[in-house]
């Protein structure tokens, strides 16, 4: 069984008299940062968290989802991450929505523009470990893959779906939950 998650971290600096990410952060992601200033003051080194975000996530912010204010400001002082499958599983959706009338042609592109906008590096994973995620807990490949993501990149994940909430928790990986 893993151990618990740990977030991998990137350091960036930000001039003091300046408006910081860490100041804008929530008081849970403010936690997770932590300043430490160099020897001169004028500049403090911040920990950046990278978080999984799954694809219901990039949706909710796109399709402009009640959720979306929370996603904004539980991300926005870290780095998102995703399996490079993304694009597709977003495009997948959009089209779903599409030709069950529950977005127009417009309103799908306008989406999919959006939703590229946001900052996420995609990442190749071990799709032979996110396979054995699924059939163990009985789950699509396309929710395994985040799981085995947060896994292999000891980040948490960012989800809008709560049995994958239940899957990742019993798997030791921290949940962004809202507060």
């Amino acid at each position: 069984m893993p151990g618990p998650a740990r977030a991998r971290a990137h350091r960036i600096s930000v001039g003091i008299g300046g408006t910081s990410r860490f100041a804008r952060a929530t008081v849970r992601q403010q936690h997770a940062l932590r300043k430490v200033f160099d020897n001169n003051r004028r500049y403090r080194t911040i920990v950046q968290v990278e978080i999984v975000a799954d694809t219901n996530v990039l949706l909710a912010v796109a399709l402009g989802e009640p959720e979306r204010a929370w996603l904004i400001e539980a991300t926005a002082a870290t780095d998102l991450v995703a399996p490079a499958l993304q694009p597709y599983e977003i495009g997948n959706a959009l089209s779903a929505l599409a030709r069950r009338n529950a977005l127009s042609a417009t309103q799908a592109l306008t989406a999919w523009r959006l939703a590229n906008t946001i900052p996420v590096e995609l990442v190749e994973i071990d799709v032979l470990a996110a396979l054995e995620l699924a059939t163990r807990f009985h789950i699509y490949a396309y929710d395994a893959y985040f799981l085995q993501c947060a896994l292999a990149r000891h980040c948490p994940l960012l989800t809008l779906d709560r049995a994958m909430c239940r899957i990742a928790e019993s798997l030791r990986i921290e949940i962004v939950s809202r507060p």
